[in-house]
């Protein structure tokens, strides 16, 4: 999936064994995220949550989508999710 260059990327560096996180915050389009993926039936919600590190080292305006696969999640979700991300980038 291409990103446009307008995005900004960071690594954070944290503790090991934590699972990572997705945010995504597509200028002008951050309220329509959320619904969007739960569609795909994936939950993901909009703010820095838990993602407090890489929303505040990216500069995040607003709220941002977050996804945080994690080892439970199946083959099924990441398709679901990427599908997701797909229909609505």
């Amino acid at each position: 999936m291409p990103v446009a260059a307008s995005w900004k990327s960071a690594v954070v560096r944290e503790p090991p064994l934590r699972d990572p996180s997705l945010c995504v915050s597509p200028a002008g389009r951050q309220s329509e995220g959320t619904p969007a993926l739960a569609a795909h039936d994936v939950p993901a919600p909009a703010g820095s949550l838990y993602a407090h590190e890489p929303f505040t080292v990216l500069k995040l305006q607003g709220p941002a989508l977050r996804a945080g696969p994690s080892p439970y999640n199946t083959p099924d979700d990441v398709d679901r999710l990427l599908d997701g991300l797909a229909a609505f980038l």
